[in-house]
């Protein structure tokens, strides 16, 4: 399981740790969770995706407020596939209609798995043996970065994604299913790719371009200070433009670390 990295800078020779993440929680991290507090409890500092010390929740909820809603297509599949959620015992999404088109597909990802998701998610897990341990807390990319990605998402896109999602729902299910395996196993490359059906129309805003930014922002916190602890979606980690790969071609050595 390949899904901790032990990165080492060119320049002084510090060492940090990054940790791809799914953003849910299931019982088989259990294993994933303990090694990462081992290593938590000796770090300096920990960098979340985002900095949740930066959260405005009223500028969420402005933007949320703000965002399009779903049509009448998606809606009405909804409708039609009432029945299909009920025979597989499926959350089906509260008032769909007055929700905005990116609450309604994070709602339907985590709904329509087919594994044991349990409430929280690995990131939240993270964020509380830092806090455990009293360990300063950051992130990779501030809140109004994150803010601006879902005000400049192309909602056309994603609400093609929800249609196809919606009128084959066991294809999908399956498919989820798929990646988390991936991960379970550490296949961070192969995850990559095969996630790249789920961003879509999105890739280059949501993956490519925070890649660049991901991995310049890492760097610099690994130059400057010894044993970060660093967490991010697995996505984010492999392939060819992948964080683990421009970190490498920045000079630093990047090793993966065994959880035995």
């Amino acid at each position: 399981m390949a899904i901790i990295y032990k990165v080492t800078s060119p320049s002084n020779s510090f060492k940090s740790y990054l940790m791809g993440t799914f953003h849910v929680f299931v019982p088989e991290f259990s294993p994933l969770i303990e090694k990462a507090e081992k290593l938590i409890s000796k770090c300096s500092h920990y960098y979340g995706e985002m900095d949740l010390t930066q959260v405005d929740p009223l500028i969420i909820n402005e933007t949320m407020q703000s965002l399009p809603r779903p049509g009448k297509e998606v809606l009405y599949l909804l409708e039609n596939q009432q029945p299909y959620f009920e025979k597989m015992g499926l959350p089906f999404p509260a008032y769909p209609a007055q929700n905005s088109i990116f609450n309604l597909y994070s709602e339907l990802t985590m709904s329509m798995w087919r594994k044991k998701i349990l409430v929280g998610s690995l990131d939240e897990e993270l964020i509380k043996i830092a806090m455990k341990n009293h360990i300063p807390i950051g992130g990779i990319e501030s809140f109004n970065d994150q803010v601006e990605i879902m005000k400049s998402i192309d909602y056309e896109k994603m609400e093609k994604q929800i249609i196809k999602m919606l009128i084959k729902p066991k294809s999908f299910s399956k498919n989820m299913d798929h990646l988390l395996d991936f991960y379970l196993k550490g296949k961070m490359n192969v995850l990559s790719k095969k996630s790249k059906g789920s961003s879509r129309g999105n890739r280059k805003l949501m993956v490519k371009d925070r890649n660049r930014v991901f991995a310049d922002t890492i760097a610099r916190i690994c130059e400057e200070s010894d044993r970060n602890f660093i967490s991010f979606g697995a996505g984010h980690l492999g392939g060819k433009d992948g964080v683990i790969r421009r970190l490498k071609k920045a000079g630093f050595k990047v090793r993966k670390v065994s959880l035995d």
